[in-house]
This record gives structure tokens, sequence and C-alpha cells, in this order.
């Protein structure tokens, strides 16, 4: 979850499972969780449709924080959460 004037209504629904059954803790990062299959595909279309979700390739690395993602925010069981999609390919 996130501080944010955003509400359930301001942002699109999490297309994918639970968090709770995929994402564990990842110190330090926060947590960190893997889908595959028809779930993962499902999570991945929604996210480029919500592209603030979907974390670009490079962009930590050129010294872009996370942080500032504010768009990446999702409806997620009545409440707002801000989960980033990052593709393994």
């Amino acid at each position: 979850m996130v501080d944010t004037t955003a509400t359930v209504d301001d942002v699109p629904e999490w297309p994918g499972p639970s968090p709770s059954e995929f994402v564990e803790p990842n110190f330090p990062s926060g947590s960190c969780g893997t889908l595959t299959g028809q779930k993962a595909r499902v999570t991945y279309e929604a996210a480029v449709e919500h592209p603030a979700a979907l974390l670009e390739e490079g962009r930590v690395e050129e010294g872009r924080d996370l942080v500032d993602t504010t768009d990446a925010l999702w409806a997620l069981e009545g409440v707002v959460a801000w989960l980033v999609v990052e593709p393994q390919w």
C-alpha cells in the first residue's frame, strides 16, 4: 500500500492473483514475486495498458528511482496498491 490521494475508483483493477499468493519479502527492496503462465500473461497485458506499472529495462540503472513511479497504482481488494510489473524474458 502507498500513501496517495487516489482512491480505488481512480485506478485500474489489479488483474492478477492476490499478491499474498506469490509475493514474498525481498530485503532490502521490499517484496517481490513471480508469476508464470496465463496469470503472467494477463498481468503483463494489463500493465501494457497501464504503462507506469511496467518497469522499463534499464530504468534503475539509469539512476531513475522507482519511488517516483506513483502511477503504478492498482485497486486491490478495496485498497490502492503499488505493484510494478517487470517482465523477465
